[in-house]
């Protein structure tokens, strides 16, 4: 009689068995792709595993320096635009301040905070 209420549980045991086990993978799946995004991401940075905190810090400020730069420039070919007074100067000054104001201060701003 104990027997045969034991073959009863088995197949529940199986599927609490199963259910374990796809968690356990579903575990080790999700560890590899946290893995593999986070070395994507160095990777695309151009940082080492094992790289300092000033050298992440300098990266960032290159970046910062950079876009700045490049935000100066812009507003000069606008400016210069406008000197010469080409018909384009107006619609080239929108669409580098959206460029400035949407994308370059954002991330120039986040730049800074990262050191």
């Amino acid at each position: 009689m104990i027997v045969l209420k034991f073959y009863l549980f088995i197949p529940l045991l199986q599927e609490r068995n199963t259910f374990l086990s796809s968690l356990a993978n579903l575990g080790n799946d999700f560890l590899s792709v946290f893995i593999s995004f986070g070395d994507m991401m160095t990777e695309s940075l151009g940082f080492k595993s094992g790289a300092k905190k000033a050298d992440v810090a300098t990266y960032f400020k290159k970046v910062q320096d950079t876009l700045e730069n490049t935000k100066t420039a812009l507003n000069k070919i606008v400016d210069d635009m406008k000197t010469q007074e080409n018909p384009n100067a107006a619609s080239v000054e929108t669409a580098v301040k959206a460029l400035v104001s949407e994308k370059f201060d954002k991330i120039i701003q986040g730049a800074k905070n990262c050191w």
